[in-house]
């Protein structure tokens, strides 16, 4: 929040207009285990490859895809050939895929989103692709999604 509040101040805006909100990411699953096996998918790493590289650098490495490549504004997938992929989601650990998703059991996510709302967001938007990682786990994403949803109804 505190960097919205600068930037909105740099340029003029009243900080009372701007409702904070945050588009995230969401693994989910009843198990923590499974919920690690599907951070370790290539569709998972994938996604990452779209992170900036200030992201990347936090996590005390270059980008994957070089020291100057800018995530969302570089990455055409088309662009690259399977084993160069590989090559780079080699590089992201689990650590940078768990601070990057949204990931857990439902109990956790609440967890996490009760922080996101102490730090201001009234409007949070999920975007669940456990399913996109593992098909089978469509029926149970969408149960573990819908806890979250249940417990934050009314907030």
């Amino acid at each position: 929040m505190e960097k919205i509040q600068t930037h909105a101040q740099s340029k003029g805006r009243n900080i009372n207009e701007i409702t904070p909100g945050i588009i995230l990411s969401v693994i989910t699953d009843e198990n923590k285990d499974e919920c690690d096996k599907l951070l370790e998918t290539p569709l998972s790493k994938n996604e990452l490859l779209t992170a900036s590289r200030d992201f990347f650098q936090s996590q005390g490495i270059s980008h994957p895809l070089g020291d100057d490549f800018n995530g969302l504004v570089d990455y055409i997938p088309t662009k690259y050939d399977r084993e160069t992929l590989l090559r780079a989601y080699d590089k992201i650990s689990l650590k940078m895929c768990k601070d990057y998703y949204l990931n857990g059991t439902p109990d956790d996510i609440i967890e996490k989103l009760e922080k996101y709302i102490k730090l201001g967001a009234k409007h949070i938007v999920l975007g669940d692709i456990t399913s996109a990682c593992d098909i089978l786990k469509s029926q149970s994403s969408y149960f573990c999604v819908k806890k979250v949803l249940d417990y934050f109804k009314g907030i």
